[in-house]
């Protein structure tokens, strides 16, 4: 995503290889200059895997969505592998117009502690479960697999918890 830092002026799209390895990254994505409903930006990930081991309790993260507007994401694996903590998915700072087609969301499935989750909507770098507001608005999850986590999807808004199952 750093070729896109610097904006877009059209539709964009990344398209993965098939039978890649595991990218073993984190990704923060923050807000992208140019972004609209008409200028997209589509990851293809032909079901390869984004991976990560936190080691960090306050960058729990694989992927985190920091204000970013209308991404698109299909058929990508996204876990969290760390031994402590682990949110494969964290959008936070008005993440708006997204959208999530045939991912899974993978977060430890043996996990006793609340630092593990799936999917989260979340201001903050330590908890899921506190009031949030500004996380992101017209997030479309279709057809995604969500797996493991002491949460499996969190998503906070206006002040109070809804959304809290345990997986």
């Amino acid at each position: 995503f750093a070729a896109a830092a610097c904006g877009v002026a059209g539709p964009v799209v990344f398209q993965v290889l098939t039978s890649s390895p595991t990218f073993t990254e984190q990704l923060v994505i923050n807000e992208i200059p140019g972004m609209s409903a008409t200028n997209t930006i589509t990851v293809k990930g032909n079901f390869n895997t984004l991976s990560f081991a936190a080691t960090d309790p306050n960058l729990r993260h694989t992927l985190h969505i920091n204000g970013a507007d209308n991404l698109r994401f299909e058929d990508l694996t996204i876990e969290a592998v760390g031994a402590a903590s682990g949110w494969a998915v964290r959008m936070s700072n008005n993440a708006n117009f997204n959208t999530f087609k045939r991912c899974v969301f993978r977060a430890s499935e043996t996990a006793t502690l609340s630092t593990y989750a799936a999917f989260a909507l979340t201001q903050s770098p330590t908890a899921v479960t506190c009031a949030q507001n500004g996380t992101a608005s017209n997030l479309l999850i279709d057809s995604c697999q969500i797996t493991g986590g002491y949460y499996g999807l969190c998503l906070g808004g206006n002040g109070l918890t809804m959304g809290v199952r345990p997986s």
